[in-house]
């Protein structure tokens, strides 16, 4: 499955409320499975575009090897360019 705008739009919309995301940095005794929690929320999230699935891991995949390269390129595109995306949504 290929990953989408829609897909990154909506990482970007979860990254930004959730940070501790990116940097996989979670404390306290229920640090890790916070961080679980979390990552299936995104996972079910992401899967629910109807595009395909890909599980937890993959996802995590993505988000590595993607989101810290290129976050801010990424934002800057989805978000300066949101009137085509609605008019791709629409067709």
């Amino acid at each position: 499955m290929r990953v989408t705008a829609e897909h990154w739009k909506r990482i970007l919309e979860i990254a930004e409320e959730n940070p501790k995301l990116i940097t996989n940095q979670f404390c306290g005794s229920n640090g890790k499975a916070n961080l679980n929690t979390l990552w299936q929320s995104v996972v079910n999230s992401l899967n629910s575009l109807g595009y395909g699935e890909k599980s937890v891991a993959e996802w995590r995949k993505v988000k590595s090897v993607h989101i810290l390269n290129d976050l801010i390129t990424i934002g800057t595109y989805l978000f300066n360019d949101s009137n085509r995306l609605e008019k791709q949504n629409k067709n």
